[in-house]
C-alpha cells in the first residue's frame, strides 16, 4: 500500500512539474530537451518531488497510524508527560549540593506505578506538593509511604503518584473525566486527595473561570498563538506519532540537565504581622464544595475509597497565639479556613480524612521554599501519614 501511494504521488507530482515548472522557461518539449538547463531542472524536480512525497507520507502516517495507536488510549500526553524522562540538577535542598533527579512518568502519565490498574492500592492526587518533581523517586513522600505500608502489612503495596504541578480541584476533576476514565479497569483501592493550597477562594472573578484553569491548572490559552504555534500545539496535544518520535529521540540523546523552575528565595523572607486577610467568597466556596462532592462521587463510581488530606505551608505561622506571615497577607488563617471546609465536608459525608493542617508540625527545614518539601520534609510527612493510616485503611491481599 505504501509503495502504491508513493508511486501515485510521484506520478501526479511529475506531471505537475512537467506542465508548470518547465513551461515557465520553455515553449515546447523539443526545446527543453536541447536546453542547457534541462538537466538542472530535472534534478531539481526529483529533489522537490521526493521532499513533497516525504511530507505527504508523514501526514498520511499521522492521520492513520497516529490515530490507530492512540485510539484505545487517547490521552493528553503533552499535559500528562506520558513516557517522558527529565533530568534535573538543583541546589534547592539545603546541605545537598548538585542533587540530581531523574524524573519520569510511565506510558499513562503516572509516577511510581508497578501494578495493574485494577490492583493499585493507593492513588494520590494533588499538585506540585504531590508530584514533587524536584525530588528523587526514593525521596518523594508517596514512595516513602509505600515502603512504610509495605513493611507494615508485609506485602507489596503500590502508592501511585498522579500529582500534576499547579492543579486545583478543577484540575483533579479533569483527571477523572479526561485521564482515569480512558484507562481500562482503572479502579484503585484508595484515592488520597492532598489538597487545599491551590484553591483560590479569595478570587471570586477567577475561581472556576477560564483564567482559573490557566493560572491554577496549567492549561494553555492558544487563542493568541500564531498559526505555526497552533499547529505545533495541536500535534503535541493530540499525542501525535511525530511528537512521540521526537520526544523519544530527544529524551534518549539529550544529556543536558533541565533548569529547575522552583525557587528558594521565598524562604529568605522576613516574617511580619499581617494586616490583610484573604476573604473567602461565598460563591467560590460553593464551587469548592461542589468540587469536593464531585471528587467523592467520581471515586465511588470507580470503586475507590476517597481520603482527603488537608495542607499547610510556612508562608504563615502562629507563635504564642500571634500570627506571622511572609508579607502583609494572612496565609495562616486562609489555609486553616480551607482546611476547615474540607474537614467539615468529610464529617458530613462520614469520610475518614486527615487534618494535616492542624496536626502536622511543619518545620522550616522540611521545605526548600516554605511550600514544597525537601527530602527530610517528605520523610517526616510520610511518617505522619503512615501513623494516621496504618490502622485506618484496609489493604487487599
Amino acid at each position: 500500500m505504501i509503495n502504491l501511494l508513493h508511486e501515485v504521488l510521484h506520478e501526479v507530482l511529475h506531471e505537475v512539474f512537467e506542465k508548470v515548472l518547465y513551461s515557465v522557461y520553455y515553449q515546447s518539449r523539443d526545446e527543453k530537451q536541447n536546453a542547457p538547463t534541462y538537466y538542472m531542472l530535472k534534478t531539481l524536480k526529483i529533489i522537490l518531488i521526493n521532499i513533497l512525497v516525504f511530507f505527504i507520507l508523514i501526514i498520511f502516517f499521522e492521520i492513520t497510524f497516529g490515530y490507530i495507536l492512540n485510539k484505545k488510549n487517547n490521552l493528553d500526553c503533552h499535559y500528562l508527560l506520558c513516557k517522558r524522562i527529565f533530568r534535573y540538577e538543583t541546589n534547592l535542598h539545603k546541605n545537598i549540593s548538585n542533587y540530581q533527579i531523574i524524573y519520569q512518568r510511565d506510558n499513562f502519565g503516572f509516577r511510581n506505578r508497578h501494578k495493574d490498574f485494577n490492583n493499585i492500592d493507593i492513588l494520590v492526587i494533588g499538585g506540585s506538593t504531590t508530584d514533587e518533581r524536584y525530588l528523587k523517586d526514593q525521596h518523594t513522600w508517596t514512595n516513602q509511604l509505600q515502603t512504610m505500608l509495605s513493611n507494615y502489612y508485609n506485602q507489596d503495596i503500590n502508592v501511585v503518584n498522579s500529582g500534576i504541578d499547579g492543579q486545583s480541584t478543577f484540575g483533579h476533576l479533569w483527571n477523572f473525566e479526561n485521564w482515569y476514565s480512558k484507562i481500562k479497569n482503572f479502579s484503585p483501592n484508595y484515592i488520597f486527595f492532598y489538597i487545599g493550597i491551590n484553591e483560590g477562594l479569595y478570587l471570586p472573578d477567577l475561581y472556576g473561570s477560564k483564567n482559573q484553569e490557566i493560572n491554577f491548572d496549567n492549561k494553555q490559552d492558544i487563542s493568541n498563538f500564531s498559526i505555526s504555534n497552533k499547529i505545533k500545539f495541536f500535534i503535541k496535544k493530540n499525542n501525535s506519532i511525530i511528537y512521540k518520535i521526537y520526544t523519544a529521540v530527544n529524551d534518549f540523546f539529550k544529556n543536558d540537565l533541565y533548569v529547575v523552575g522552583h525557587s528558594n528565595k521565598r524562604i529568605k523572607n522576613n516574617y511580619e504581622v499581617p494586616n490583610k486577610k484573604f476573604e473567602i467568597d461565598e460563591e467560590a466556596k460553593k464551587l469548592f464544595l461542589n468540587n469536593l462532592n464531585s471528587l467523592y462521587k467520581h471515586s465511588k463510581e470507580i470503586g475507590s475509597i476517597p481520603v482527603f488530606i488537608t495542607q499547610k505551608t510556612l508562608r504563615g505561622k502562629k507563635i504564642n497565639n500571634q500570627i506571622f506571615s511572609i508579607n502583609e497577607y494572612d496565609f495562616f488563617s486562609y489555609e486553616k479556613n480551607i482546611s476547615d471546609i474540607i474537614i467539615n465536608f468529610c464529617e458530613s459525608t462520614k469520610l475518614y480524612c486527615i487534618n494535616l493542617n492542624k496536626n502536622f508540625n511543619l518545620k522550616t527545614n522540611y521545605t526548600y521554599d516554605l511550600v514544597h518539601f525537601s527530602p527530610q520534609g517528605s520523610k517526616e510527612l510520610s511518617k505522619f501519614l503512615f501513623n494516621n493510616l496504618k490502622d485506618k485503611i484496609l489493604i487487599k491481599k
